[in-house]
């Protein structure tokens, strides 16, 4: 069972967040780190996504914003000090990663993970897991339906349906 509360409180008390998700990422990994992404941003938060993969051309238009970066050791191995939260969203191993991981283990900073999927390796100090949601996007929408800490809008129900309809058919 989440704990949505405490999500909303690491959430509220932090300013800045970078996201990352999985190697090769899917539907749910970029709707939901695009719709976490947007909450974030309708909270002022400053936020950063970086993932090790480019996002594959059929998912490029979840991204309107052009916000996801492909990681770069040079510029983006940085930003993981600088952040208050590292948050891995849809995948709970960090060797989803890459190349990514070193730079994620070995930061000083809050981490936390978003994820549905089973047999949890523990890279963060923060789980927001359970194996009974269909898709991370359904956890990205029970968190603002249930702590009520934005309201959901067109903009970020679209990415929350692609994550949720891609991973159920």
């Amino acid at each position: 069972m989440i704990d949505f509360s405490r999500l909303k409180s690491i959430i509220i008390n932090n300013k800045s967040f970078l996201l990352t998700t999985h190697v090769n990422p899917d539907a749910d990994a970029i709707g939901s780190e695009i719709a976490f992404y947007l909450l974030l941003k309708a909270l002022g938060k400053t936020v950063y996504i970086i993932n090790y993969s480019s996002t594959p051309y059929n998912l490029e238009f979840l991204d309107s914003g052009k916000n996801i970066e492909k990681y770069d050791p040079k510029k983006h191995d940085p930003i993981f000090n600088s952040v208050d939260v590292l948050a891995a969203i849809d995948f709970n191993n960090s060797n989803r990663m890459v190349k990514m991981a070193k730079s994620f283990i070995k930061a000083s900073t809050v981490k936390m993970c978003i994820d549905h999927h089973q047999e949890s390796e523990h890279f963060a100090d923060y789980f927001f897991t359970d194996t009974s949601y269909c898709a991370t996007g359904q956890i990205i929408y029970e968190l603002i339906k249930k702590t009520g800490i934005i309201s959901l809008n067109y903009n970020i129900a679209y990415p929350i349906y692609a994550a949720i309809m891609t991973d159920t058919g």
